[in-house]
């Protein structure tokens, strides 16, 4: 073999290890993604009583989740693996000034365990919601259901 040929045959290598190497932490994170709740999602949800509800939520890597709803605001919690595509989430929310539906200060608290659907793309969950006054005294519980829709690139 010529040193010409053995050149272009190394730059070839080189390129494709290149191009290979770049490829794989997106595969990488793909795949992690279809085995963690770990990401940001469309929350549609359905209570036992009352109007459907949309939101957004975040669960991050550290086991913390960020919340946020248009009518009551930003909600903060934790989440954590229980089993296989499952995990189990709590949390609160303060009800800000001028909600039309309660005083301020309000504690909203959910609790459910989502299951994560194959794929990964999508999960659901049963949810219980507590509202307290800032005294702790309870003021209404409801359950319900929520789906879940990843927010991609795509």
């Amino acid at each position: 073999m010529n040193t010409r040929t053995s050149c272009k045959t190394a730059v070839f290598a080189l390129v494709a290890a290149i191009f290979i190497g770049a490829m794989a932490p997106q595969q990488a994170f793909a795949d992690h993604q279809k085995r963690t709740i770990v990401g940001s999602w469309m929350v549609s949800g359905t209570p036992d009583f009352g109007d459907p509800f949309e939101n957004i939520g975040s669960f991050h890597r550290d086991g913390t989740v960020v919340n946020s709803d248009p009518v009551f605001g930003g909600g903060h919690g934790v989440w954590e693996r229980v089993g296989p595509r499952r995990y189990e989430v709590r949390f609160l929310t303060l009800v800000p000034p001028n909600n039309p539906f309660f005083a301020p200060n309000v504690v909203i608290e959910v609790r459910g365990v989502v299951r994560l659907h194959r794929g990964g793309k999508t999960a659901s969950a049963p949810f219980v919601t507590t509202f307290t006054d800032p005294n702790g005294n309870l003021l209404l519980t409801t359950t319900g259901r929520i789906e879940l829709t990843r927010i991609t690139l795509n």
